[in-house]
Parts: C-alpha cells; structure tokens; sequence
C-alpha cells in the first residue's frame, strides 16, 4: 500500500523548479562536487537520503526550543511553539499506533512517519505554489495583489530558503564558531542533528513573516531580455545584500526560469532598473547565485556553467566551511 511507503530520497531542490532549466524536461546541466560540468536527470539530482528524517522530541527539548525562540516577536513565538506541539502530538499518536499496526502488518509505521511526515509537509508547500509561480513565469503579477496569495508565496519561499542542504551545514558548523558553554553547543548540535526540520521550519517562518508584512518591501518580477540566461543552484533563493547575514535588512533573488526572476526588496539598495536588466546585471546576478551556492549550480547550457565556474569554485560557503572543519 502507498500509504506504508517509506520516502527516503529527500529532495531540498525540487524537481519541478529545476524543469525550466532542463534541455527536454527531464535532464539539465550543472557542475558536479569535483567541478566538472554534467548533464543528468533533474529526478536524480538536489537530494540526500534521510535528510529530512524526524527524530523524536523529547521534554527536554523543550528548554532548547524555549532559548531558540525567546528573542521571537510573541506571534512568530507562538506560530513556533503551535507546530511544535503538533508534532508532538503527531508523534505521540503515531508511536502508540505503530505498535497494533506492526502485530498486524509487520509494517513500522513509526519509522515511516519520521521518514515521510515532513517531506510530505514541504511537498504539498511546493504544489500550494505551482499556480502562482506559473502565472509568475509568465511575467503576470498580478495575483501578488491579492494579500493571502503573497503570504502563501513568502512562506514558499522561506521554506526554499531554508530547507537546502546548505543551510543546515552551516547552522552546524556556525556552532563550532561560537563562544558559549560547551554543554549547551554539544546539546544545539544534537537537537540539531535530530531535529533540522525545526530549525529549517523556524528559520523559514521568521524569513516569510518579514517577506509578507516588512513595510519596506518592493517586489519585482524581472525579465531577462539578453543573450544570458539565469542560472540557479541548489540554494535557490539567496540574500543579495552585500552586507550579507550582518546586514539589518534581506534582499531575496529567485530564478523563476532562464528568462525570469523574483527579487522582494527590504533594503534601500539599488542594484539595477528592473523593466531593463541589461547583461551586466545578469552576469551579476548569476555570480551571485554562484557565489551562494552549496554543491552546485544549474544552467541551461554548459557554456552558463563554465562562465561561472570560477565563482562557483570561489564559492563563500567553501571558505567558511574549511575554515571551520581546518579549526576542530
């Protein structure tokens, strides 16, 4: 039965983002871990076994998610604490049931449950979205005027922020450059290493709250009218803000396809005049996306790819992560 299936090939890029970049919808160009250019099937590509895979809270894990969301905003603090008892309870449920159903069936449904219940979450996030990114690609807007279809899109797009493989490295490996008691780092690394979807959820929550309601904000879809197209990686959506994490404000890019993209603006910065992106600005953004990458780009020909291949071998997660592997 379907329903007993258990997901293990996590996707944190989803497939069908990545189709609009494919040569014939099934295979696409990018840059493997030792730098050579490729072309394969977008199915086989943007995973890691098990990596959204639940482990189990426990009460104690309650003080840590108590420090992790004490500097929230007492609405952001309670849409935490609200999934978090959620899952609680949905973990409750299916471990006490896990037991009949494995004298009947043989089945372990406990271990499906922390297998498949957020990778279901994050892919019917993804087909809420397949409408208003359609309409998006086309270069109509329209339906951003509309204030509960731009909330639905900010929380996608916190969550395609959030969710990479990227992101949850460098939360870890942040944690080898802070100065706190080392009980308390050893204890985040293991709540962290049981429970990244908490953390891909809390980042991701915090991120789409100030997309939607940051007063600041422009929101722009360009169009890319020259003889480049955007490319993209397996961490789609970036901060274009020089001033990087240390800045007060977070400029968001994501490559809707070769031809279009979403910026949302929160900072006062001027990058470019979004009715006419001239090739300049593309290579720029494309640089971008390079330079924020994890462990790859996608492009819809070899030739976008090695354009960018020496920002992508340059890459800044590179840098901090041996810096901090070199360190412990």
């Amino acid at each position: 039965m379907k329903i007993f299936e258990k997901k293990i090939r996590h996707h944190y890029v989803w497939a069908y983002y990545l189709r609009d970049w494919a040569t014939d919808n099934k295979n696409i160009h990018y840059i493997t871990k030792r730098g050579n250019t490729a072309c394969d099937s977008i199915r086989g590509l943007g995973f890691e076994k098990d990596f959204y895979k639940m482990g189990m809270l426990r009460d104690e894990d309650r003080e840590l998610i108590t420090m992790i969301t004490k500097e929230c905003a007492d609405v952001l603090k309670k849409l935490h604490w609200d999934f978090v008892e959620m899952i609680f309870n949905t973990q409750k449920f299916f471990l006490n049931l896990s037991r009949k159903v494995h004298e009947k069936l043989g089945v372990d449904l406990n271990d499906i449950m922390s297998s498949n219940l957020f990778e279901n979450y994050l892919s019917q996030q993804e087909h809420n979205s397949i409408t208003i990114l359609n309409s998006l690609r086309t270069g109509d807007s329209s339906c951003l005027q509309n204030q509960e279809t731009y909330y639905e899109l900010c929380y996608f797009l916190g969550y395609q922020l959030a969710r990479t493989i990227k992101m949850k490295k460098l939360l870890i490996l942040t944690l080898k450059a802070t100065s706190g008691p080392q009980d308390v780092v050893t204890r985040l690394k293991d709540f962290y290493e049981r429970n990244w979807w908490f953390m891909c959820s809390f980042m991701a929550t915090n991120l789409s709250y100030d997309m939607s309601l940051n007063k600041s904000r422009r929101v722009y879809v360009i169009e890319n009218k020259t003889s480049i197209d955007f490319i993209t990686s397996d961490q789609p959506v970036i901060n274009l803000n020089p001033e990087g994490h240390n800045g007060d404000a977070v400029d968001y890019y994501y490559p809707l396809s070769p031809r279009k993209a979403l910026i949302i603006l929160t900072s006062n910065h001027v990058y470019f005049d979004h009715l006419n992106i001239s090739e300049i600005d593309v290579a720029m953004l494309n640089i971008k996306m390079a330079d924020n990458s994890c462990e790859t780009i996608f492009g819809r020909s070899e030739g976008e790819l090695l354009n960018n291949k020496k920002a992508f071998l340059d890459r800044s997660y590179l840098h901090f992560a041996q810096k901090y592997s070199c360190n412990n």
